[in-house]
């Protein structure tokens, strides 16, 4: 575990707010099978093989359970026995629980997930996730197996990462591998639903990109063992998921963007489509200093490097932790860089145009500057340059599209 083995109690609770598990191989044994890729140990932030297996890992994440709820009459408060209400349950962490009888915490809070109807069925990790390590070595990835399990909010939430360290993506050029994944997660206080979807780490730039495809989920309901048929399935479609991201970085590395000519910055670029300025700087640093590194420009930059300058920028900069909300929109942005350019350079138009309209009305009655009207001009180009290929980039889109809408349905409850 990371940054928290100093804050557990006697009982061996863990009561930090935030903490990783990092694993390896689906068992113990493969664990110590393996070969560790060097890059994705560095992207956990460790030196060695971590401690625990996919299967220990899980049995590490805090569980829940119900209790009964009673409230106090707010119309008789010295009435000396609350109301039971039996519609609803109040959804407990039981080790924190514990830890709070014991006086090892104060905030009772902190033990109480959330409070749900009677219908809500608890999903436990190893009931969530234990399936899917049969699935694993079902596949024959027992020792290709490798990631972490984020723990958010004294386990509210949990996030994982699960790099299959043998589905490896060459991009053209020499360029230095990525790796292909599976991202998954699991709320006890009714924010998100079990879900996964494809992800991949780029080795080169040391950033992982996130909504590399739809995001498949279960809702607490149901039976666990269909989770092994879930996961079989998204596993079977990871070799055209490989194959569909070789071929957006091949065409984005072909798309290019020169900032000496446009009438915006490159962060302002980022800007435009919806981006937070302390993000735009910095995704808008990394991706001129790697069009520097790889093309010789700083100015001249490629879809791929705008895409990676965007998804670095969201690993190492984003100032919130959840990773959902605001930071799942964001990798959505950095999504379409690669996947449809032609429609993210219509939201740059558009936006470009309102902004110097805005301009107008302030400074001159309405009226557009003649290096507004250039500039408008010299964006009307790039976009309708990328316009013409539209339909291809839609077509793709289309392609994968179907390849998920046939794993939910295959999925479907």
């Amino acid at each position: 575990m990371s940054e928290t083995n100093d804050a557990e109690s006697g009982a061996g609770v863990t009561l930090s707010e935030y903490y990783t598990i990092p694993f390896a191989g689906v068992t113990a044994f493969d664990n110590f099978q393996m070969d560790m890729p060097e890059s994705i140990l560095g992207k956990l932030g460790l030196d060695d093989r971590p401690e625990l297996s996919f299967s220990d890992a899980i049995r590490q994440l805090p569980t829940a359970t119900t209790s009964e709820i009673e409230v106090t009459n707010p119309f008789n408060p010295g009435r000396e026995h609350n109301i039971p209400i039996s519609t609803a349950n109040a959804v407990v962490n039981p080790e924190l629980a514990e830890a709070f009888t014991a006086g090892d915490i104060e905030n009772g809070d902190a033990m109480v997930y959330a409070v749900s109807s009677n219908q809500y069925t608890i999903i436990n990790p190893v009931e969530a996730w234990s399936p899917w390590a049969d699935a694993f070595e079902d596949a024959d990835l027992n020792d290709a197996i490798l990631g972490e399990f984020r723990v958010y909010d004294y386990g509210r939430k949990v996030h994982g990462d699960i790099y299959l360290t043998d589905e490896l993506v060459h991009p053209p050029g020499g360029r230095q591998p990525l790796y292909v994944g599976i991202q998954t997660g699991n709320s006890f206080d009714g924010s998100m639903a079990l879900y996964a979807r494809g992800f991949a780490y780029d080795t080169q730039c040391d950033n992982s990109f996130r909504a590399l495809t739809e995001k498949l989920s279960r809702r607490h309901v149901g039976q666990p063992s269909e989770y092994h048929d879930w996961i079989m399935d998204l596993l079977d479609q990871m070799g055209a998921i490989r194959d569909y991201l070789l071929e957006l970085i091949s065409e984005a590395l072909e798309i290019e963007m020169d900032f000496a000519e446009l009438p915006y910055s490159v962060s302002e670029y980022y800007q435009m489509l919806g981006v937070p300025e302390y993000l735009a700087n910095a995704a808008a640093q990394d991706a001129k200093a790697r069009g520097q590194t790889e093309d010789g420009s700083r100015n001249r930059l490629n879809k791929w490097v705008l895409h990676s300058g965007l998804t670095y920028a969201l690993t190492h900069s984003f100032r919130g932790r959840a990773e959902e909300g605001k930071l799942e929109d964001y990798y959505f942005t950095a999504r379409r860089i690669l996947d449809n350019p032609a429609e993210t350079m219509e939201v740059i138009e558009a936006e470009y145009e309102r902004r110097e309209r805005r301009r107008a009305e302030i400074q001159n009655n309405g009226e557009l500057s003649f290096s507004q009207k250039r500039g408008l001009a010299t964006v009307e180009r790039y976009s309708q340059s990328l316009r013409e290929r539209k339909e291809e980039f839609e077509a793709r889109e289309e392609r994968i599209n179907k390849l998920m809408m046939a794993m939910e349905e295959g999925n479907a409850e």
